[in-house]
């Protein structure tokens, strides 16, 4: 007796809710940090309060793509695509869903965020910082790589002395470090070397290398709101 070809696979059936507490611990297990995951609780929770018996098609794609026809900014509508196409993904994956509603949806491109700031502005903020104390310098050095970079401040506070390459003028910030929990080396200026480097040499020896660079006068780890 001849056997019948399995011609589709069946979704399996569950709750929204259900998927999603699922996908949370897949995302927890792969190491994302508890930032992302509360984005991801955000976002998604977000589209379900407004359309929330939306979870099966056709009314999935219906209510998907009212959602993002809003009309905010493309930073916003690019979040919402990609914490929501992350999750639709997974569910198709699991056979929760047989397709994603957001696919074929492209990222908006955003205008380019220009920040002017008056020469003399810069020149009096550089001159605050008292360079002869270590918590001057210290911020000093801190301004300093910001303007060269834009680094977040919450991932320069947690650089050390293992993140920077000062021959050939590279800042590493480790995935563990950064928001996107993605590795990424940036440049710097000569300058930004220079300041960086005085502020290695004035470090005593017993702090080591896991001290962060941006540290309390006592070698603690510091806030990305600490002043002084």
């Amino acid at each position: 007796m001849a056997k019948k070809r399995i011609t589709n696979i069946q979704t399996v059936t569950c709750t929204w809710e259900e998927a999603f507490k699922e996908f949370l611990l897949w995302k927890k297990a792969q190491g994302i940090s508890e930032t992302t995951l509360k984005d991801y609780r955000g976002h998604v929770k977000s589209f379900f309060k407004r359309f929330p018996d939306c979870w099966q098609e056709p009314n999935l794609k219906k209510s998907v793509l009212e959602y993002m026809a809003d009309d905010v900014k493309p930073a916003t509508f690019n979040l919402r695509l990609a914490y929501l196409r992350a999750f639709f993904d997974w569910c198709v994956g699991e056979r929760y869903l047989q397709d994603n509603p957001l696919q074929g949806i492209k990222k908006r491109k955003a205008q380019p965020r220009i920040v002017d700031i008056p020469q003399e502005k810069l020149q009096k903020l550089l001159t605050l910082p008292d360079q002869r104390t270590f918590s001057g310098l210290r911020d000093y050095a801190l301004i300093c790589l910001t303007l060269d970079t834009g680094i977040r401040p919450k991932e320069a506070f947690q650089l050390t002395v293992e993140d920077i390459d000062l021959q050939h003028m590279k800042v590493t910030v480790p995935a563990e470090v950064a928001k996107t929990r993605t590795a990424r080396s940036i440049d710097i200026t000569p300058t930004t070397a220079e300041v960086i480097r005085k502020l290695m040499n004035v470090r005593p020896d017993w702090w080591g290398v896991d001290v962060p660079i941006f540290c309390s006068n006592e070698g603690n780890t510091v806030e990305p709101s600490f002043v002084g």
